[in-house]
């Protein structure tokens, strides 16, 4: 389906009234059944691209049934035993009814079968070797599948293999493929065929060989059969020796890219050709004068040569292996007429008639496509004449037919819309009480005004040319009334007139001024008004200034100044305003704010100094915020901050420079105060004192101490000191003093020597096994405080400590004066068993009997002492074993009676309670009497 050379749009289809599709944006489109949604009634639609507006028909349909097809499938295939032999066959299963089904061999009809049931086996027997095509037919559709019969017994001599080159990209397009035909046994002398997939013959594909070992055939991309053919009229094909049951040689296709042109087109002078394409392309142009231009995608070529144009397009993203594609197309070149849109009349009531004119007077109007454009940019003509209906600005194009558009603008004309009826205004300024004057302003759209009248009612209400006026539009008159303008057309038609009522105003620029002041040296003064004005200032001198509303005037001389006034607004129509004002300067008074008297109490008070009379002056003293406070001579604060002074002339109003700031700080009565200490301890052999106060509100602090004779001594080697060291007992006293020397507070505290004597009680060894939970609790006595530490870090803070580690150990404790003491002391961690006994005994003798001594680790002893026989003559069990106890005596002796003097044979098991097994010790000890 094609809409037309050069007319680009959307394609899309819709199935049985369904939803609608989009298929592809081109100018022609080929229907491929595998893009749709199978049989039944479709409508494909086209959408134009309707960007320039020149199409009075944006959409087209075509109407298309899609019928159904026969299917079936190729169930067996049964190969012939040899050459010459037809014993093959092929069993086919229809798979909808089927009206028949041709078997072709190459080309040639073999057999038909008629009318196949859905679910029917066709069996077609008696076939030979070689390439069928089997086609099935069900009303006007059909549907094909190849096959080929091969020889069970396929001799060697003509046994051959196949390789394929595929396509490859040229400079300009493809290079066709090839299938290289390679005999493995022996030479071939025979003839060969080439089949499509349709088992067509290829005519030009078909040739013979004479000898050779090795030929090769070009073909384009695409699936493909091949039968050899010997002398003898015997068939190969491919398929025997590739071990596949359809045959089929597959040359595979490269990429190319795609892009769209048309084959004509006709343009006007020029146009912007740009190729169509999904992908971003570069592309090549040869004009037909031979001159190359390239391009990227979306970028357009600028035609305007006629001939035979030829367009290279290549991929720029070269690692995708597209090939180039090279199309041509041809160009017809019209030329543009030239045209203007001509006014030919019009009349009173607004109707005109516009008519296309043409530079040359043969033109033959039927070749051109004339369109008049309203105002809305829509088409509301297409003949030679225009009569218009509606205004604005109109458009008129004129193009050769069957060509893409001039690139010329559209020729753009006004129709305006007939003046009937003008809209007239009249604004008058203000009649003023006193000016007498008022201007009447005429607005409106003069360029259709060929006459102006003024006219003035009386009393009567009458209407009086006034002859003095004639034509203007702007008028200046004296006196209150009604006045009118009236308007004509060139037709001496009246086309507008509009009334006005000149009153005198009471709108006047007013604001208030004084009738006069006194000043001190110079004076910034406004004029009070709610009115955007202007005032012109005029001077004793003469001399003028123009202020605004709200901006200050400065007076600096005496005598009489005039304020003329009007509106800063012309629009607001105020009328000005006269007022007079009489000044008095007097010179400014030198002052200043002096610390007249202050005490312990909190009194404080100021005085005004100036060198004028005091009758002659006015004095304000003001807080920091400009508050009046007091008036007069002296000035007492209440409260520490910023204050202000001010003396001026006597009835003045304020000087330039009126105010004497100066700071009070009221002094401080009281502070909070604090003294704190402790006992003289041994060691350091003093303590410190230590004060509390809020230092940023004193000045001054002061120590004192009473000795035990109740002499008091002035301690000035500790003034302003918050934390000092005494080391003599006493009361002590310190004092805090404010700016003026006064006390504000005061604390004592008495210091006495610690007697305290108790000191703590260590060993200066310890000795621990934790791993035998052998481990000792440590109690120094009683004291306030405890602090203990293992190599300088602190590790406990309670009374009794039980150490788990050994080291270098400090005890610090604070007793209840506050005095700290310190004792060293080491952790040693010893794991080891021992015990110690006696090498030889005296029976009967205590002195010199058997007993065994053994350290803390051990808990638990058992002894057993043997002769040289083996006899057991002692023994002994101790589990309540403790550091350097006694255990197990033995006085040497056996049932009461001596043993011999001679050597004997000891054996001692012991252990830790947290350890299960015993640890022995075999020895001798010595019997001696």
């Amino acid at each position: 389906m094609e809409a037309g050379p050069g007319i680009l749009g959307e394609w899309f289809f819709e199935r049985d009234g369904g939803e609608r599709v989009f298929l592809a944006v081109e100018s022609r489109f080929s229907i491929n059944s595998n893009l749709l949604q199978g049989p039944g009634e479709y409508q494909f639609i086209f959408v134009v691209d309707d960007f320039d507006n020149r199409f009075c028909k944006i959409e087209d349909t075509v109407s298309l049934t899609i019928l159904p097809e026969g299917i079936f499938v190729i169930e067996e295939v049964i190969d012939s035993d040899e050459c010459p032999l037809e014993n093959g066959s092929m069993a086919i299963r229809a798979i909808t009814d089927i009206d028949r089904i041709e078997l072709r061999k190459a080309g040639v009809l073999a057999d038909v079968v008629f009318n196949i049931s859905e679910g029917e086996l066709v069996v077609l027997d008696g076939l030979g070797t070689g390439v069928y095509t089997l086609t099935s037919f069900r009303g006007s559709c059909s549907r094909w599948a190849t096959r080929v019969i091969n020889s069970n017994n396929f001799p060697e001599e003509f046994q051959f293999d196949i390789d394929v080159i595929d396509e490859s990209c040229s400079e300009t397009g493809l290079i066709d493929g090839r299938i290289i035909v390679r005999m493995l046994n022996q030479p071939f002398t025979g003839t060969f065929q080439l089949f499509n997939n349709l088992g067509l013959i290829l005519e030009d594909k078909t040739g013979s060989i004479q000898d050779q070992i090795e030929f090769e055939i070009s073909v384009e991309r695409g699936n493909y059969m091949i039968e050899l053919y010997d002398e003898n009229g015997c068939t190969y094909t491919y398929e025997f020796i590739e071990g596949t049951r359809d045959g089929i040689i597959r040359v595979r296709s490269t990429e190319q890219v795609n892009f769209s042109t048309p084959s004509v087109l006709n343009i006007c002078q020029s146009f912007e050709f740009i190729p169509q394409s999904q992908q971003e392309l570069r592309y090549s142009l040869t004009y037909p004068d031979g001159t190359v231009v390239e391009r990227n995608f979306n970028e357009s070529f600028t035609l305007d040569q006629a001939g035979e144009y030829t367009i290279l397009g290549s991929i720029i993203d070269e690692e995708t292996g597209f090939c180039p594609r090279q199309r041509s197309f041809f160009v017809n070149v019209t030329q543009p007429v030239e045209y203007e849109p001509v006014l030919l009349n019009e009349d009173c009531f607004g109707n005109k008639t516009f008519e296309v004119q043409f530079t040359d007077p043969n033109v033959d109007i039927s070749q051109l496509s004339i369109r008049w454009f309203n105002e809305n940019d829509q088409v509301v003509g297409t003949g030679r004449f225009l009569f218009p209906t509606s205004f604005g600005e109109f458009k008129l194009d004129v193009q050769p037919i069957n060509s893409e558009a001039c690139p010329i603008p559209r020729k753009v004309f006004d129709v305006s819309r007939p003046v009937l009826e003008l809209e007239v205004q009249l604004t008058a300024s203000q009649l003023c009480p006193f000016e007498r004057e008022a201007i009447i302003s005429l607005q409106a759209d003069l360029d259709e005004v060929e006459r102006i009248e003024w006219l003035l009612y009386d009393d009567d209400n009458d209407g009086q040319p006034i002859s003095a006026f004639e034509g203007l539009t702007e008028i200046i008159v004296e006196n209150p009334g009604a006045y009118e303008v009236v308007l004509f057309n060139v037709l001496d038609c009246e086309i507008g007139r509009e009334l006005i009522l000149v009153e005198e105003s009471e709108n006047l620029a007013n604001f208030d001024l004084p009738e006069a002041l006194t000043i001190c040296e110079n004076y910034s003064f406004i004029p009070e008004t709610t009115l955007d004005l202007l005032i012109k200032v005029t001077d004793p001198d003469g001399l003028e200034t123009e202020i605004s509303s709200g901006q200050p005037f400065t007076f600096t001389k005496t005598g009489e100044f005039r304020f003329e006034s009007r509106g800063a607004n012309e629009e607001d129509g105020l009328c000005r305003v006269v007022r007079l004002i009489d000044i008095t300067v007097s010179d400014p008074i030198d002052f200043s704010a002096v610390l007249f008297e202050e005490n312990c109490e909190g009194l404080i008070i100021y005085q005004a100094e100036f060198d004028a009379d005091i009758s002659e002056v006015e004095i304000y003293w003001y807080d920091s915020g400009f508050n009046l406070l007091e008036e007069g001579e002296f000035f007492q604060p209440s409260f520490s901050g910023g204050f202000y002074l001010e003396v001026k002339p006597q009835g003045s109003l304020s000087c330039p420079d009126p105010f004497y700031f100066f700071e009070v700080e009221l002094p401080v009565l009281a502070v909070d105060l604090s003294l704190s200490g402790g006992f003289i301890c041994e060691d350091p052999g003093f303590t410190l004192l230590s004060v509390e106060t809020d230092l940023g509100s004193i000045d001054r602090l002061v120590w004192f101490v009473d000795d035990e004779n109740g002499t008091n001594t002035e301690l000035p080697q500790f003034e302003n000191e918050v934390t000092v060291a005494v080391d003599i007992e006493g009361l002590y006293t310190v004092q805090a003093l404010n700016r003026i020397g006064c006390v504000i507070a005061e604390d004592q505290i008495l210091v006495l020597r610690s007697l305290d004597e108790i000191r703590p009680i260590l060993e200066e060894s310890y000795i621990i096994c934790p791993f035998f939970e052998a481990i000792e609790s440590i109690d120094p006595g009683l004291f306030e405080l405890y602090e203990w530490f293992l190599n300088g870090e602190l590790v406990f803070t309670d009374r009794v400590f039980t150490p788990v580690e050994s080291g270098n150990y400090m005890l610090r404790v604070t007793n209840l004066d506050g005095c700290q003491f310190s004792e060293n002391f080491t952790v040693v961690e010893n794991c080891k068993f021992q015990v110690v006994y006696p090498n030889a005994v005296q029976p009967s003798n205590p002195q010199k009997d058997f007993k065994i001594y053994s350290n803390f680790l051990i808990d638990d002893l058992k002894v057993w002492i043997y002769n040289k026989w083996g006899q057991l003559l002692f023994h002994c069990s101790d589990a309540d074993i403790f550091d350097k106890k006694a255990s197990c005596p033995w006085d040497g002796t056996f049932e009461g009676e001596k043993l011999p003097t001679g050597i004997y044979v000891l054996k001692i098991q012991y252990k830790n309670r947290n350890n299960d097994a015993y640890e022995s010790i075999t020895d001798t000890i010595f019997i001696v009497d």
